[in-house]
């Protein structure tokens, strides 16, 4: 996407020159095609005193800062469970007089988020049958356990659980609730109030408030459409904190983090995306590639007829260069097999594969859309094969991340690593601003699985200089590290 972003640096920028409030837009692009995605949102701090006609600029380049966001912690989000998952079931084994309580409880979340609820019940009960728990891990656990057994069809069970909660004055107990409400998409039941009254709370008894009762609230205010507040909310939290420190004897600490907040990040920033894109389509003359990321904005929304839409609007509008067309052409295939029409989907796919073999951008663009909704990507990875062989020059780097992404999701660790690899920028080989961060992220994933924990820890040490909430991918890897190696690594989480 930086032909784009390339692109879009010249249509908004040399207008904007003619009078100086364009610096601002230029400092916000600036960041962005420096992968700083969370600086260059900061222009939103800066709209009311923006001259009315760059808002439409400025609402465009807040729309892409915020999708870019969003793609980055779905990302971030599935490698954390994956890594979390391991590192909490490795600990909640583990035996001894310093045995862990609290990592049962995050392993019961950790299945809760990873979309098992038959597991996370499990483990939740097994919380509730600890005397050694404390009243507000114990009540943690029945507004967990509620809402694993209504996702597995036990209303009247849930129900019941989360009765015995109504009347906490536990912040993070109300804020559980609140989440629970919305993820069982029972917004009768009042979830904004509840969060509102755990943000209260906080505020009243502590100097910080606790990352669960942000991370609830930024799903609660996600789901009501109340952006504005959940992105105000971010700005002023630590997103690298812990949720719960648990002791082990004189020398030994276990951090335990909210496994749902890089989710609730990216559900946010998607629609923080889509509300700015918006925006700037009511401006008058919008750019027209505000169409093209509302297309993908709405795609990875799910909402695939607005998507197709936007595509529908992006392509008939203007002329436009033949990687424009085609990437908009992939979202289009992408969508069509999100909706149920895998095989219409996947003859559109083969003929991008076909009539463009020779340009690894377009096919780089359509194997990921592929990859992102198929198993079988065959015609499109024998084009990118065929083509990348023997290339070594950085024009070739999407195809191969895009390549290394598909082996990955087809957990072919080793050819994975190895296109990744050769994807990524030789002489500055962890910095986001010479990487896309979603290839250091899938990287760091492979690392991980293939047991290259060192590797796969530096990466997140740079990552975490701008985003600070990789904290709980860097101490469950640093933990699986430690335990598989029996000692601490010779990288340190700092």
């Amino acid at each position: 996407m930086r032909y784009f972003l390339t692109l879009l640096i010249v249509i908004l920028i040399i207008p904007a020159q003619a009078h100086a409030v364009g610096i601002k837009l230029q400092r916000a692009l600036d960041q962005l095609k420096r992968n700083h995605y969370n600086y260059a949102a900061e222009l939103r701090l800066d709209l009311q005193s923006l001259d009315p006609t760059d808002l439409s600029s400025a609402y465009l380049i807040l729309g892409m800062s915020y999708l870019k966001s969003a793609n980055l912690y779905s990302r971030l989000h599935n490698v954390s469970i994956s890594a979390n998952l391991e590192y909490l079931g490795r600990i909640s084994n583990m035996k001894g007089k310093n045995k862990s309580r609290m990592a049962m409880m995050f392993l019961a979340e950790a299945y809760l988020a990873a979309k098992r609820p038959a597991q996370a019940a499990f483990r939740y009960q097994r919380v509730l049958k600890d005397p050694g728990m404390s009243s507000s891990a114990r009540d943690l656990a029945r507004a967990g356990l509620g809402l694993s057994l209504f996702l597995q069809g036990n209303r009247n069970q849930a129900e019941k659980l989360w009765s015995q909660l109504a009347g906490s004055d536990d912040p993070e107990v109300l804020s559980e609730l609140a989440s629970a409400f919305i993820r069982a998409d029972l917004k009768n039941k009042n979830p904004v109030q509840l969060s509102e009254r755990a943000l209260m709370l906080s505020g009243k008894s502590r100097k910080r408030v606790p990352i669960r009762v942000i991370s609830n609230s930024i799903l609660v205010y996600t789901a009501g459409g109340m952006i504005e507040k959940g992105l105000n909310l971010v700005r002023g939290a630590d997103l690298k904190g812990s949720t719960f420190q648990e002791e082990l004897g004189r020398n030994k600490t276990l951090l335990f983090y909210d496994l749902s907040l890089l989710k609730n990040l990216a559900a946010l920033y998607t629609k923080a995306s889509i509300y700015y894109l918006e925006k700037a389509l009511e401006r008058p003359k919008p750019s027209r590639m505000v169409f093209y990321y509302l297309a993908e904005a709405y795609s990875l929304d799910g909402i695939t007829s607005k998507s197709n839409k936007a595509v529908d609007a992006f392509l008939t509008s203007w002329p436009l260069p033949k990687l424009q067309k085609s990437a908009a052409i992939a979202i289009r295939a992408q969508n069509s097999v999100a909706s149920g029409k895998k095989s219409e989907g996947r003859i559109t796919f083969d003929i991008l594969a076909r009539e463009n073999w020779q340009d690894p951008k377009i096919i780089a663009q359509a194997l990921n859309a592929c990859s992102n909704v198929l198993e079988d990507c065959s015609e499109i990875v024998s084009s990118a094969e065929k083509l990348i062989q023997s290339r070594e020059d950085r024009s070739y780097s999407t195809l191969n991340y895009a390549l290394g992404r598909h082996y990955l999701t087809r957990k072919n660790l080793d050819s994975a690593v190895s296109y990744m690899e050769a994807g990524r920028d030789k002489s500055y080989k962890n910095k986001i601003e010479y990487n896309d961060p979603l290839l250091l992220v899938d990287l760091a994933d492979v690392y991980f699985k293939s047991k290259k924990f060192s590797e796969a820890l530096e990466i997140f040490f740079e990552m975490s200089l701008q985003y600070p909430a990789v904290r709980q991918i860097q101490n469950a890897m640093q933990g699986v590290y430690s335990m598989v190696q029996e000692s601490a690594g010779d990288v340190k989480v700092l």
